[in-house]
């Protein structure tokens, strides 16, 4: 990847995606994590680091934007309609902030597909992999 689309893609990841932001000292630190795999030749180039980066704040806004539905709706639009009153639940009940802390660090647990950790099987939260085990619903 030439410098100039690595440099693209640095500040693509750098903007942020929705509620995601990155400060400088994330940014800083990111960038030098970025030497350090080109150097060690784990990666050809920071281009790399900052699309998976990229890909990485989509899908968590992604997941974040379906905890919230999940929490306060009955229904998820994936058309981008409006929500109408009969489509919100009279009772919402859940943890959405600590759902919402979650997502990213769940989704950097999954990490890059081809990572060198090989396939992995992460575990349900709360407990619903026992629940689905026993052939109960989540």
């Amino acid at each position: 990847m030439a410098a100039e689309q690595a440099l693209a893609v640095d500040t693509r990841w750098a903007q942020g995606y929705g509620p995601i932001r990155h400060s400088s000292a994330t940014q800083k630190l990111v960038h030098e994590l970025a030497e350090r795999l080109v150097a060690a030749e784990l990666l050809p180039d920071a281009g790399q680091v900052y699309s998976v980066l990229a890909a990485a704040d989509r899908i968590a806004c992604a997941a974040m934007w379906l905890v919230v539905h999940a929490t306060y709706a009955r229904r998820v639009y994936l058309d981008g309609r409006a929500l109408s009153q009969d489509d919100f639940k009279r009772d919402p009940q859940g943890h959405t902030g600590g759902s919402l802390n979650m997502v990213p660090a769940y989704v950097g647990y999954l990490g890059p597909p081809g990572g060198d950790r090989g396939p992995r099987r992460p575990p349900l939260p709360g407990g619903a992999h026992r629940r689905l085990r026993r052939g109960l619903a989540p």
